[in-house]
């Protein structure tokens, strides 16, 4: 695509303004003022003043990261074994639940081969409900206790503490 001379021109101007010092100090002046009239939202809501916090420590956010999926089971193999796949008992027992209540969330079906497997249709409200409970649920950040294992057992007290006790064998078998 070729451009008109006077748009060539234009992009020919911009390219030596961007080049240009002062282009850029230009954007570095637009960034200060920007961040200078952003509001500061944050809020000391426990016993610190924001006096106490610094710029980083007010920015600064703990993430956690979410929790893993489950890996897949046997169940949800395109050739899962015989045992995993549902009579038909099992099926209008299965369909009669509430879907929030079974146990999974598919029926397990048996393929000869991977490419005769068909796009699984509730992916996209699967991933929207994880979306959702990820969003909704708030995670909190469990301490590691560190427990040395010796102070778990008891003491034992001295032998000498624990007398009397029989020393001798006094009756055999």
């Amino acid at each position: 695509m070729e451009l008109s001379s006077t748009a060539s021109t234009r992009v020919n101007r911009l390219v030596k303004a961007m080049r240009s010092e002062n282009y850029h100090k230009a954007i570095e002046g637009q960034r200060r003022k920007k961040e200078e009239q952003r509001p500061d939202y944050n809020y000391a809501i426990w016993d610190e003043t924001l006096e106490d916090l610094t710029r980083e420590q007010r920015r600064m956010h703990k993430r956690l990261p979410p929790p893993k999926v489950a890996p897949p089971g046997n169940a949800e193999s395109y050739n899962p074994p015989a045992e995993y796949l549902m009579t038909e008992e099992e099926r209008q027992e299965w369909e009669a639940t509430d879907p929030s209540d079974r146990a999974l969330n598919f029926i397990p079906r048996k393929f000869d081969a991977l490419r005769h497997v068909p796009a699984y249709g509730a992916l996209m409200n699967e991933r929207f409900h994880r979306c959702l409970d990820l969003y909704l649920c708030p995670r909190t950040q469990r301490t590691k206790l560190n427990i040395e294992p010796d102070s778990l057992l008891p003491q034992l007290p001295d032998l000498s503490q624990l007398e009397p006790y029989p020393k001798r064998r006094t009756t055999t078998f």
